[in-house]
């Protein structure tokens, strides 16, 4: 539980002040995304806190067009000298758009808001930048 609470706290912190980049959406926005790049750096994308080391090393995301999303984030996971470990973390929730601002939320509230491309999702949460394709 200790592991999946240092994962949520980092990769899915609250989105309470971040900047949406501009652009507008198009089209349907409905499909499968997968996760090319964080913090403009590609796949895998390494991040430590505390005495926890973090691999992300794939991400899907599927936006259906009822308004309802799912995420799967494969990581690997390093906590102290302890040998890594292969972890999943499965995401649900729900989207809305406004002009062109996109909003992610879970049932904890915001998660990512940012904005689309016939082709990308370009997403922002308190500490990361996203950039998914399909």
């Amino acid at each position: 539980m200790r592991k999946l609470l240092a994962v949520l706290l980092v990769v899915g912190a609250a989105a309470c002040s971040v900047d949406t980049p501009a652009g507008p959406l198009v089209g349907d926005i409905s499909g499968t995304y997968t996760l090319r790049s964080m913090n403009g750096s590609p796949l895998p994308f390494v991040f430590t806190s505390n005495d926890t080391t973090v691999s992300i090393d794939t991400d899907v995301l599927t936006v259906v067009a009822t308004g309802d999303w799912s995420e799967t984030v494969g990581y690997r996971q390093t906590v102290g000298a302890a040998d890594a470990t292969n972890e999943t973390l499965n995401l649900v929730g729900s989207w809305t758009r406004n002009g062109n601002q996109l909003n992610f939320r879970t049932p904890l509230g915001l998660l990512y808001v940012g904005t689309a491309t016939e082709t990308s999702l370009n997403l922002s949460d308190a500490g990361f930048n996203y950039v998914f394709t399909r």
